[in-house]
């Protein structure tokens, strides 16, 4: 089913253009990849040459997503090696064809830990949501991938592993945020207190060490286009940064209602990290209540819908991605890890 949607979806592109039925962002992950291969910086480049149209200009002028790119740089240094073998292969590069892989792969992974696995995979495969956003071009796919390998290696008290997975999946896209603090949470109530703060810093250290691998190399590179790129034009506002967009959200319905112009410079983040540190609050007393992963899984789902329906930007693609998260965490086995105190805690420390 899969192959038959992905050829008739790359024929229609063929036919009609670079940029037809395809999400800009996967066209903008192509190019970022083959221009790094080319020795080009993905945040220093435009993207006038494979997203065309007239939406893609406003009185004459280029729009500011052409000069911007707006994803972490693992969502282009993972996709080279599909890239790479599908063009060696079949002639062809599509981010869809990398997005299959890494869905595949994800719901696989993550049948290891649920139960009812062929149930599981039946709802997963079959999900309407998610297969429309992988086969729009959307990338979200690449953020479930290491945040599916986090929840299984946590699973499996593999704690450094599920610590660089996080890492990883924070390198890959900054929806992957609202999971950062929560992931620390939860592996708070995991130590005993004596330790606690020596182990968290532990894995504190280590989350900072990969995202610093991750993104530093581009920071080193042109640190004023990543820095540009990746926080001024999507937080900042105003008429050359991102626009607010989507369906949901406060900012939103602001501007649905003409209360606010779309690009207007309204610090929207300070709203945003208030409600979230409250929100966090709350969330920190039900994981000590139910420190499982089904809950982990559902008080990210909530968070990310609280925390980003007060931002600029709530894209219908991130509610395709929610809703893997919530199959996954409906499936999840509950077996908590070991208790802090036991024999079983003590042997695994």
């Amino acid at each position: 089913v899969y192959g038959f949607i992905l050829k008739e979806r790359i024929n229609i592109r063929i036919t009609h253009g670079q940029n037809a039925i395809v999400h800009d962002g996967g066209v903008q992950i192509e190019m970022a990849a083959q221009s790094l291969l080319e020795g080009k910086n993905p945040y220093a480049i435009t993207f006038d040459k494979v997203l065309k149209g007239e939406r893609f200009y406003h009185n004459g002028q280029l729009d500011p997503v052409l000069t911007h790119y707006v994803y972490s740089p693992l969502t282009f240094l993972m996709n080279i090696p599909v890239f790479l073998l599908s063009k060696s292969l079949f002639n062809i590069v599509d981010i869809r064809i990398a997005l299959i892989v890494f869905f595949l792969a994800s719901v696989f992974i993550g049948s290891y830990i649920v139960k009812e696995k062929i149930l599981f995979l039946i709802v997963s495969l079959l999900n309407p949501l998610i297969i429309n956003s992988i086969f729009l071009g959307a990338n979200d796919v690449l953020v479930l991938f290491f945040l599916i390998f986090c929840l299984v290696f946590l699973r499996f008290r593999k704690l450094t592993f599920a610590t660089i997975a996080l890492g990883m999946a924070f390198g890959t896209k900054l929806t992957a945020i609202p999971f950062v603090p929560l992931y620390f949470l939860y592996l708070s109530n995991q130590f005993k207190k004596q330790d606690k703060t020596r182990h968290l810093i532990k894995e504190v250290f280590i989350f900072l060490i990969t995202t610093l691998i991750i993104y530093l190399p581009f920071v080193f590179w042109n640190a004023k286009a990543i820095f540009e790129d990746l926080i001024l034009y999507v937080f900042q506002g105003g008429n050359q940064t991102y626009p607010i967009t989507g369906y949901l959200g406060i900012p939103h319905l602001l501007a649905n209602f003409k209360l606010v112009s779309a690009w207007t410079n309204f610090p929207f983040y300070y709203i945003q990290s208030v409600i979230a540190i409250l929100v966090l609050i709350l969330f920190h007393r039900i994981l000590i209540k139910s420190p499982s992963l089904k809950t982990l899984c559902i008080l990210y789902v909530l968070l990310f819908i609280i925390s980003f329906g007060f931002g600029r930007t709530f894209q219908p693609n991130y509610l395709d991605f929610l809703s893997q998260i919530l199959i996954f965490g409906s499936f999840v086995q509950d077996k908590l890890l070991a208790k802090p105190g036991t024999r079983r805690y003590l042997a695994k420390q």
